[in-house]
């Protein structure tokens, strides 16, 4: 008879319990590999992940490991607007590390596959991984085509404002948006999911030329059985997160961020994971790495293209070669499939180039259309990012410049303390252009951090305020967000931040080129203003929103979870 296993030793009822949940007898004796997806009927992003998941598993068995599959289904963030649950939002990222953790921890996982598509997800499997310290391999969960017309769901903010004024009819409203969302994944513009999904890629978790695909297309499933086999590899060589990321992998991140023109969410989100790795990176490093970084590709929503044939004009793997020729990719960082070298040489090897660029010119487009053709001459100048300091935000706010031809706001005040009450002014007119509207109490001890992009359309819509009314906030913005909207200003208003001493009328500077946001009074005038300062009382609750409103860490830090002393 033969010896049993360590883990038979360990936990005896382990095995009998997985063999009842369906583990093939003959896969008993190898490693077990958490499978861990976001699959849920919640939104498209989701819906075809457990199919994706199932493809995984069957690969992982192909080549000799043991899948256990797990889920923690996500919100999305289109779906819970204008609900509670919107504040709820970045909290569901910290839900997703902790299931991640619970399902590995629990499970007597020696490895593990995440599948994720969308904006919080992500960054929550990230998070879950590197608690885990298991050797682990992401799979991107894709993009949704584009609908008819080239629209994307982006457009529906602007079909709904139409509506409002009259110059779209009802049958026609409800044509548009019935058939925006045509299939299954991401949305089709590079908001947090397809950032997030570019960025696994730029970190070296995924396999090369993974993300944005269409979901649960051919593509996808040839990327899965790849996953499986970089699975059994990362195994064998103990090769965990924790071994691959570095301070270089986290420059090629933002690199690759500003390269894309990509979502500012993903700054919280890599912040959070430096600072789960207990790694030290300069508050102003996104603007330093933004201010070399031109961008190379032409994305909605900086740019004009959906995300669905990205791939087709070469995808991630071909903006890093972009990178590399202009000197800003370190490729000594490493990758699931070894440093940045011998990555692209693999993927090279199975990328065809030819079917590729041919599907594209099927459909009347060419990389060009996506890619700039020559480094040297990009789509946007480096700096479309910014990172502004002053005492309005000593510890940072962030803000994407792309398409802001303003570049100087100083006027006075108009604060708020919720959306809906800057939504009625808006729509009342009660908003004078050319001054600065103020939105404190968003961040993540304040309100959970919501996104508000309801606000921001509004004021991208608006004739007269559109690029003319800067709003400044400690919450976030949607990845679709344009204009001047200046967020994630720390320290928040909840924990004394100045952003929480402005009243109406208060002079207010945001200046783009300076990186400067002032609150224009006397200093002692501010100081005074402080030592009255009490916290604000936060509403008795339990759940999910009120642990994570109590124990979030500062938006500079990527407002995770704080340390539970």
């Amino acid at each position: 008879m033969a010896p049993l296993s360590p883990l038979s030793e360990r936990a005896p009822e382990a095995l009998p319990l997985r063999l009842g949940a369906g583990l093939p007898p003959e896969a008993a004796d190898s490693p077990w590999v958490l499978v861990e997806s976001h699959a849920g009927e919640t939104h498209p992003g989701a819906v075809h992940l457990d199919e994706l998941s199932r493809t995984v598993a069957a690969e992982l068995l192909a080549v000799g490991l043991a899948p256990y599959r797990a889920h923690c289904t996500d919100i999305c963030d289109g779906v819970a607007q204008g609900t509670p649950g919107m504040g709820l939002s970045l909290a569901g990222r910290e839900l997703y590390a902790l299931a991640a953790e619970l399902h590995g921890r629990g499970g007597h996982a020696r490895a593990a596959v995440f599948v994720g598509a969308c904006d919080k997800a992500i960054p929550g499997q990230l998070l879950g991984a590197l608690r885990l310290e298991l050797p682990t391999v992401f799979l991107p969960g894709g993009v949704m085509p584009r609908a008819a017309g080239d629209h994307t769901l982006a457009d529906v903010g602007d079909w709904a404002a139409a509506r409002r004024r009259g110059e779209l009819n009802t049958d026609d409203y409800e044509k548009l948006v019935s058939g925006v969302c045509p299939g299954p994944g991401a949305c089709a513009f590079l908001g947090t999911a397809g950032t997030m999904q570019c960025l696994l890629e730029g970190l070296g978790l995924a396999p090369l030329g993974s993300a944005l695909l269409p979901a649960g297309g051919e593509l996808q499933r040839e990327r899965a059985k790849l996953a499986a086999q970089s699975t059994r590899s990362v195994l064998e060589g103990g090769i965990t997160p924790q071994t691959l990321l570095s301070e270089a992998s986290f420059n090629n991140a933002l690199t690759l961020l500003c390269a894309l023109g990509g979502s500012t969410n993903a700054l919280l989100h890599l912040a959070a994971l430096t600072r789960e790795l207990g790694l030290h990176l300069e508050l102003d490093l996104p603007d330093r790495v933004s201010a070399r970084t031109p961008r190379l590709v032409d994305l909605l929503p900086a740019g004009s293209r959906p995300t669905d044939r990205f791939h087709l004009a070469g995808g991630v793997p071909a903006v890093v070669a972009l990178l590399i020729e202009l000197g800003l990719w370190d490729s000594g960082a490493r990758t699931i499939a070894g440093d940045w070298e011998r990555a692209l040489a693999d993927h090279h090897t199975r990328d065809d180039t030819a079917t590729r660029r041919a599907a594209l010119a099927d459909l009347g487009e060419s990389p060009a259309d996506y890619l700039c053709a020559n480094a040297q001459e990009p789509f946007a100048p480096p700096g479309g990012l910014r990172i502004l300091f002053g005492n309005l935000a000593p510890l940072g706010a962030v803000v994407k410049v792309a398409g802001v031809k303003r570049r100087v706001y100083r006027g006075p005040a108009r604060v708020f303390h919720d959306e809906a009450a800057v939504l009625e002014a808006v729509a009342a007119g009660a908003i004078e252009p050319d001054g600065v509207i103020l939105l404190p109490g968003q961040g993540p001890r304040g309100a959970g951090m919501p996104e508000l992009y309801y606000l921001t359309a509004a004021l991208r819509e608006h004739p007269e305020l559109a690029g003319r009314t800067a709003l400044v906030t400690d919450g976030r913005f949607s990845g679709a967000t344009s204009g001047p909207c200046v967020g994630h200003v720390c320290p928040e208003a909840a924990v004394g931040g100045a952003i929480g001493q402005v009243r109406d009328g208060d002079p207010v500077l945001v200046d783009l080129d300076q990186r400067r946001l002032e609150l224009l009074i006397p200093g002692e005038e501010l100081a005074e203003r402080w030592s009255a300062w009490r916290p604000p009382e936060q509403p008795r609750g339990s759940g999910l929103g009120a642990l994570y409103r109590k124990l979030a860490a500062p938006a500079s830090e990527g407002a995770g979870l704080s340390e539970i002393n």
